[in-house]
C-alpha cells in the first residue's frame, strides 16, 4: 500500500518535471531532490517487502508450531509480575503475531494467574486473548498454592 503511494507520488513529480520542460521552464533542484528521496524510499520499501515472509509462511509456521506443542509440553512460569514490562511486551507480541497471521481463531487459549487481579490489566489482557485467573489467599504464595493445589 505504502509502495503504491510512493510510486504514485513519483509519477506526479515526473509529470511536473515533464510539464515544466514542455513549457520551456527550467528544472527545479527541489523537485529533483524530492524525486531522489522518493526513489530511495521506494527502493527501501521494495527491499523490506522482499525480506518479509509471505502470509503462507506464517500459516506454515503456526501449523508446525501447533504440531510440535502438545498439552503435555505446556510450560508454567511462576514469579513474574504484570508490572514487568518484558512480560507485557511478550504477551502483546504473541497476540500481534497471531493477529497478523490470519489464523487468530486457531490460537490456543492463554491464561495468566494474578494474585490480586487488576481490572485495567484484565481488560488489556482480555483484548489480547488472555484469560485472567484470580487467586484467593492472604498472600501471593498462599494464593498460588491454593490455585495449583
Amino acid at each position: 500500500m505504502e509502495l503504491k503511494a510512493v510510486e504514485r507520488e513519483q509519477r506526479q513529480i515526473i509529470q511536473q518535471i515533464s510539464d515544466r520542460h514542455a513549457e520551456g521552464r527550467p528544472r527545479l533542484a527541489a523537485v529533483d531532490d524530492m524525486l531522489d528521496q522518493l526513489e530511495e524510499r521506494r527502493a527501501g520499501l521494495e527491499v523490506r517487502l522482499r525480506q518479509a515472509p509471505a502470509e503462507e509462511d506464517f500459516g506454515e509456521r503456526i501449523s508446525r508450531l501447533k504440531a510440535e506443542v502438545s498439552p503435555e509440553a505446556v510450560e508454567l512460569f511462576i514469579g513474574y509480575s504484570m508490572s514487568d514490562l518484558n512480560i507485557r511486551l511478550l504477551l502483546h507480541r504473541i497476540w500481534s503475531t497471531w493477529k497478523r497471521s490470519g489464523n487468530e481463531g486457531e490460537r490456543p487459549p492463554s491464561y495468566v494467574f494474578m494474585y490480586r487481579p487488576n481490572p485495567v490489566q484484565e481488560t488489556v489482557l482480555s483484548n489480547w486473548g488472555v484469560t485472567v485467573l484470580g487467586g484467593e489467599g492472604a498472600d501471593p504464595q498462599e494464593a498460588l498454592l491454593a490455585f495449583v493445589g
